[in-house]
């Protein structure tokens, strides 16, 4: 969405090849969006792919989902708290920028934290293998940040309004799995895909009883199985 006046919000609704050009206000042109996705449940194969944003919700100016990339990055790379230890700390930081030219809190990293692991892991391969003297040092400082951004991600996608009896996401989730039962049983059960790491779709689909599939077999011990994949459902 984009902010077109401080009082409107306005967001783009691209269908088939050639897509809409016109922005759509917010909240008035959401039935525009429903009423074509109602349609398109009526398809044979239908398959959806959901990615960032879907389980932000923002209730009376409060964030009571998991927030986008952009914030969540934002707060992981603005500048130390004192004393902080959860974030990196203002010497690792220094250390970074002095010894390899990065700064966390340049704008790349600060939209986008897997652009940042994606540094920190080809980092830790280099210094691995490294055979200077103060690559200990370095690998030390690299792999605590690592840990830092891993346990704040975790944080996120399990603390919040949603692990404390806001249950908004996992409304919206439960209507969509609702709607999509609602699909002619005739019809090849759909597909759903995530880049998500939450678990608010698997949560909503054990609360409302529905079978589903997602790569795992095993009860106790759970192992990824891509066979599954093929079973009938």
């Amino acid at each position: 969405m984009n902010k077109a006046e401080p009082s409107k919000l306005t967001f783009k609704f691209i269908r088939g090849v050639e897509g809409e050009k016109a922005d759509h206000e917010w909240p008035d042109g959401a039935d525009i969006v429903r009423k074509a996705l109602a349609e398109s449940l009526n398809a044979k194969n239908v398959a959806f792919l959901l990615g960032a944003g879907c389980s932000s919700s923002w209730v009376n100016g409060k964030e009571v989902g998991i927030p986008t990339m952009a914030p969540l990055a934002k707060e992981f790379t603005a500048a130390p708290k004192e004393g902080d230890q959860s974030f990196p700390t203002a010497d690792e930081r220094d250390a970074l920028l002095k010894q390899f030219g990065i700064d966390i809190g340049a704008a790349e990293y600060a939209r986008n934290l897997e652009r940042l692991m994606e540094l920190l892991f080809s980092l830790r391969f280099v210094l691995v293998r490294g055979s200077l003297g103060d690559a200990a040092t370095s690998l030390k400082i690299v792999e605590s940040i690592i840990k830092k951004v891993q346990t704040f991600l975790s944080a996120k996608c399990t603390n919040g309004a949603f692990a404390n009896g806001d249950d908004t996401v996992i409304g919206l989730y439960e209507s969509f799995y609702r709607k999509l039962v609602l699909r002619d049983r005739s019809l090849p059960r759909p597909w759903l895909f995530t880049t998500n790491y939450d678990l608010f779709n698997e949560t909503a689909m054990d609360r409302l009883g529905l079978p589903y599939t997602n790569g795992f077999s095993g009860v106790v011990e759970r192992r990824f199985n891509p066979a599954t994949f093929r079973y009938p459902r």
